[in-house]
């Protein structure tokens, strides 16, 4: 599709909020991790026609010496043959020569989103990452970084925002398409002043609920039943959980019959995140897909 055509925005829905893994290996500017007050990122669909407005909106903020935000850039194509290459060309830029690189490289194809032919990519490879076209045209025949496109598609894919040409993500809350700048740094200083913001609502006692006691959730009811100190779960454990939502309770298990179950057998987040986990502890985890899970050890083994 021409630049020149007119592309529209899905509309947006109502205030959206996700929990997304930052890759460490994604073209990114801004801040470093450790100065950043907080992490924009930002799915882009480089030959969408709003590519190049999406640069606009990122450049200024990157300039932003005040709210020192980190921009991760997640590529996003759709249909075009041209912006998945152009997208696997950004992913060899950045693991050639660095994130920063990555970045730049990346908002000069998203200035000609009409123009990704493979000579292009490789004299803008050149000139801005120091690049020789011979390594890009060898990453690109051998589709050597598609699996990292790949990656990004699927990260949109099961947080249920697929379609979109450009997305941002400031935080946890979505800002569908292009925002204004201003919409865009309220975002940033909303994320800054309140990082839980769009957190699942559960009250806190839930997590510290003493042994032997009673704990309301939302209409769940929790019993901690304490069965000695013991050392921390290794493998298995006995447990109940609750899991919540953005818009509240999805599942109670809370008074259900415990389940008996292995810590290498469950989500490799969820069980690594419960790990070393006692008898009668209750800890809240956060899973991609803006779930709390709730889980409540009975017993450990």
């Amino acid at each position: 599709r021409s630049a020149s055509e007119a592309e529209a925005i899905p509309p947006a829905p109502d205030v959206h909020f996700v929990d997304l893994v930052v890759p460490d290996d994604a073209p990114a500017s801004g801040s470093s991790v450790g100065r950043a007050r907080t992490t924009v990122q930002v799915f882009v669909d480089l030959g969408s026609t709003h590519a190049a407005a999406a640069r606009t909106l990122l450049e200024r903020l990157a300039a932003d010496p005040v709210r020192a935000a980190r921009i991760v850039l997640r590529l996003a194509p759709r249909e075009s043959t041209a912006s998945h290459i152009a997208s696997e060309a950004v992913m060899a830029v950045t693991a050639a020569s660095g994130a920063d690189a990555g970045f730049r490289y990346a908002m000069e194809l998203a200035s000609t989103p009409d123009d990704l032919s493979t000579a292009h990519l490789s004299e803008a490879a050149t000139r801005i990452a120091h690049v020789p076209s011979t390594t890009l045209r060898a990453a690109l025949d051998a589709h050597s970084l598609r699996s990292r496109v790949d990656r990004d598609r699927r990260a949109l894919h099961d947080a249920s925002l697929d379609g979109a040409p450009v997305l941002f993500v400031v935080g946890r809350r979505v800002l569908w398409g292009l925002p204004t700048f201003e919409a865009l740094t309220t975002a940033v200083d909303a994320a800054i002043s309140n990082p839980d913001d769009g957190h699942p609502t559960a009250p806190s006692d839930v997590a510290h609920a003493p042994s032997g006691a009673h704990a309301s959730a939302g209409g769940a009811s929790w019993l901690t039943e304490h069965a000695g100190d013991g050392d921390g779960a290794e493998s298995m454990l006995l447990a109940r959980w609750a899991i919540w939502g953005p818009d509240g309770l999805v599942f109670d298990g809370t008074t259900s019959e415990p389940l008996h179950v292995r810590l290498d057998g469950l989500e490799p987040a969820l069980g690594a995140a419960l790990h070393g986990i006692r008898h009668g502890e209750i800890r809240r985890v956060w899973l991609p897909g803006s779930r709390a899970v709730y889980v409540e050890a009975v017993d450990v083994d």
